[in-house]
This record gives structure tokens, sequence and C-alpha cells, in this order.
């Protein structure tokens, strides 16, 4: 934005999203803590452009719609923490989930301590946003809320054509953050996704489908075995 106090306010809201990351994930990122470059674009997107030095994130939104931004921001620095330059169904359902997670966070800490002074009754809103997200996907998958732990999914994952199917990822991404609830540790597994491609040098590699042996070769033993019974 123009506006320096509008900037300022974005600010302090993506430094609480990356606080509360740094929180949940502390082994930090795959590729390391580095810098953050936000930048304005169409759509939101984890860049590549600037590593090894810097990560760069795309947001659609300038102005103060914090929960939307909440939103965008989460997903992407899901994406950085499980390495940027990788894409398949798996991250993207992490992503996902984390979007929701960081919407209830900012919810329950904007209710005592908003990122921007004198904004408490924000907190509400991120709770609706959430709400009107998860409504937005069950009336596209023609379901309730309390139908989407019956969706069998292994047929729908077999046939995908794209690593981005909206409705699939998102209710993968329900199934994590309801698995989250109960185990936030889940959430460690962020990094760890990196081993899901064979990746080399800085090039990003989009697939679809998740090398889920890579992946579990690479995980310790605490969190293998979450990871077995999450599966």
């Amino acid at each position: 934005s123009k506006d320096a106090n509008t900037n300022l306010a974005i600010s302090h809201l993506l430094n609480d999203i990356v606080s509360e990351y740094l929180q949940l994930i502390p082994d930090g990122p795959f590729l390391g803590i580095k810098p953050i470059l936000v930048v304005l674009l169409p759509a939101p997107k984890a860049i590549i452009n600037l590593l090894p030095h810097v990560y760069m994130i795309g947001l659609t939104r300038d102005t103060t719609a914090y929960s939307q931004l909440t939103y965008q921001f989460a997903h992407e620095m899901g994406h950085v923490y499980s390495d940027p330059r990788n894409n398949n169904w798996l991250i993207e359902a992490f992503c996902e989930a984390l979007s929701l997670i960081m919407l209830e966070k900012m919810g329950i800490k904007w209710e005592v301590q908003p990122s921007v002074k004198g904004l408490n009754y924000y907190a509400a809103e991120f709770d609706r946003y959430k709400n009107q997200v998860i409504s937005e996907y069950t009336v596209d998958l023609g379901i309730n809320e309390d139908e989407l732990a019956n969706i069998q999914l292994s047929g729908y994952l077999r046939t995908l054509e794209s690593n981005i199917n909206r409705p699939i990822n998102f209710v993968l991404s329900y199934r994590i953050l309801g698995y989250y609830r109960r185990e936030p540790n889940i959430l460690k597994l962020i990094p760890y996704l990196h081993y899901t491609s064979n990746l080399v040098e800085f090039v990003y590699n989009d697939t679809i489908f998740p090398d889920l042996i890579r992946f579990e070769s690479h995980l310790p033993v605490d969190l293998k075995v979450l990871w077995e019974d999450f599966k």
C-alpha cells in the first residue's frame, strides 16, 4: 500500500503469524530462517526467485482485510516451511490447514492483544472468515460439515490431474485441522515435506503426487509414529 499506516498495520499482523509459526514448528523452515519479502500480486504465491537468500510471498490485498491476509499469508508460509521449490497435493493440504489454524489463532489473540491497537472487536471476523471458507467448500461438495470425516479420499487422490484440487485439498486440510487440535505436533511434519520430491538446485518442482516412501524414510521416530497414526 502507499499508505504507511496501512503497511505498518499489515506488518504487525504478518509478524504475529510468523511468531506463531516459530512456536508451532520450532525447527523452522526446511531451507532455514531467512528474511521474508511480501509483494502485491494478482494471486497468492510463494516465489523462489530470491532464494537461497530471501523468501518472497505474494498477497492479493494491500488493505486492512486482516482475515483474508491471514488466510493467504498462512498458506504461503506453509510453502516456505515445506520448501517453496516443491508442491504436490499433500503439501497443498497442509498449507490449507495452516490457513484455518492461523485464523483460529489470530481470533483468540486479537480478543486480548490485537496486532493493531484497539481492534479487539475484529477478533470475531477471523472466526467468521474461517467458517465462511468451510461453508463454501461444503456447499461445493454437496455435504454438511459433519460428513467431511466420512468422505473416502483414496480413489480421488489416485486420479488427481493437478496438485491443486481445492475441494480435495480442503477435505484433507480439515482432517489435518482436527488432528492438530488433539496433537499439535502434527505440524512438525511440515519441513519434512521437502522430501516428498527429489529436488535439484533452486528450480520449482510442481508435481501431483508426493513421494511418500521417500518422505517417510526421512522422518525421525517420533514423527514417524505420529504420521502413521494420522495416515
